[in-house]
């Protein structure tokens, strides 16, 4: 009976290490959303390169080795304004836009103060 102890205790074990490598792997694989990218640095390749970007999809990041940074892939609306003008001076203010003069990109053209 003593002798069947320790061939009881191997495949409790190995399930315990398998679980543990299991989780270990869990927390570490990363996933990509479809307007995100990971940027995952720190160990240098076999091409040279010491990143890598994965877009969508997932990758597996190595503990303590490699570093992961989300980018978001989103559109980012800036409102250029180059010039402000009074309603009286439209004319002037369409006659530089259409000229691209000073750099006009867009005009806007403000109301009276009255």
């Amino acid at each position: 009976m003593d002798s069947l102890l320790p061939l009881a205790c191997v495949p409790i074990v190995l399930v315990i290490v398998l679980l543990a490598f299991g989780i270990v792997f869990a927390n570490r694989y990363h996933k990509v959303g479809p307007n995100e990218v990971l940027v995952i640095s720190g160990r240098r390749r076999k091409d040279g390169q010491a990143f890598r970007i994965v877009r969508g999809g997932g990758t597996f990041v190595f503990p303590a080795i490699e570093r992961v940074d989300m980018l978001s892939m989103e559109v980012m609306t800036i409102d250029v304004v180059t010039h402000r003008v009074p309603l009286e001076h439209i004319a002037e203010a369409y006659h530089m836009f259409s000229s691209k003069l000073d750099g006009c990109i867009k005009p806007v053209i403000v109301p009276d103060a009255a």
